[in-house]
């Protein structure tokens, strides 16, 4: 990866932050529904059944606020830590692209 590109926290100990799991809109919930007819029109039982979850669990956490580890430089919230606690070098992202997206994001990932 270039270095112009790196964040500049790579390596650096991770934080933890907090976000409040955004409520579920219409457009989300119309999404699922696709993402579930696409995957019982394709036979995938267990992909189908893992959207069902997933979004069942996102119903039962709207409004909460939850904790999660987070770059101390950019903020992104989609890395995983070393086992040290620190994070390992990835591209550099705007900290509004990370945070705040609650668990629409995370059940995605």
């Amino acid at each position: 990866m270039a270095e112009r590109t790196r964040c500049p926290g790579s390596g650096m100990q991770m934080i933890s932050r907090s976000y409040i799991v955004r409520k579920i809109e219409h457009a989300d919930r119309a999404k699922n529904d696709l993402w579930i007819k696409h995957a019982e029109e394709r036979g995938d039982v267990d992909e189908a059944a893992a959207v069902r979850d997933s979004f069942a669990v996102w119903e039962k956490e709207q409004g909460f606020t939850r904790e999660r580890l987070a770059c101390a430089v950019c903020g992104n919230a989609w890395l995983s830590p070393t086992s040290k606690g620190s994070r390992t070098p990835s591209r550099r992202r705007s900290q509004q692209t990370d945070l705040g997206r609650g668990a629409a994001a995370a059940r995605r990932h």
